[in-house]
């Protein structure tokens, strides 16, 4: 009886790992842009009295795709939500509580809203209803890591750190 059930086992165990191969490519998608894309990705949080003011997700562009690989200007695509304060008429970037700029005090020279469906979000790896989305560049300048802060002028401030190395 204990030969039946060994043997019986030992099948099942043979079948089994016959089957993981096309079990694996058939429910994992290797999605290498996504991979990358969480590679240059930072998240960051503004929090004060226990409650998440501002959420910012950041992705370095330059290293994901050729048409950002230039060497006088640094790309990013800035998702946030910002709480909205009471009197503040204004949401995301364009609110007079909420700035953004590099540690070392450069600012941006372009911000541009994207809309939900632009194809550029592909390069980011979070998505969500409540986040407004930009396409924030600033004048590169040589250094081999770039701090991207987030500035909730009523809250404080959190700080991205990207590497520009490859």
């Amino acid at each position: 009886m204990g030969n039946k059930i060994s043997i019986f086992s030992l099948l099942i165990l043979v079948f089994l790992t016959g089957c993981s191969d096309k079990i694996y490519k058939e429910f994992i998608n290797e999605d290498k842009l996504y991979e990358q894309s969480l590679l240059y990705t930072r998240k960051g949080e503004i929090i004060s009295s226990l409650e998440t003011k501002s959420v910012i997700v950041a992705t370095y562009l330059n290293r994901l795709d050729k048409r950002f690989a230039d060497k006088d200007k640094d790309y990013f695509i800035v998702a946030l939500y910002n709480e909205k304060e009471f009197g503040d008429k204004k949401e995301g970037l364009e609110s007079e509580n909420c700035a953004i700029y590099l540690k070392d005090g450069r600012k941006p020279i372009e911000i541009k809203k994207l809309k939900k469906d632009d194809e550029i979000l592909k390069y980011i790896p979070v998505h969500s209803g409540w986040f407004k989305y930009y396409l924030v560049v600033f004048p590169a300048k040589e250094e081999k890591s770039i701090t991207l802060v987030c500035e909730n002028k009523l809250f404080g401030k959190d700080f991205l750190t990207f590497s520009k190395e490859e």
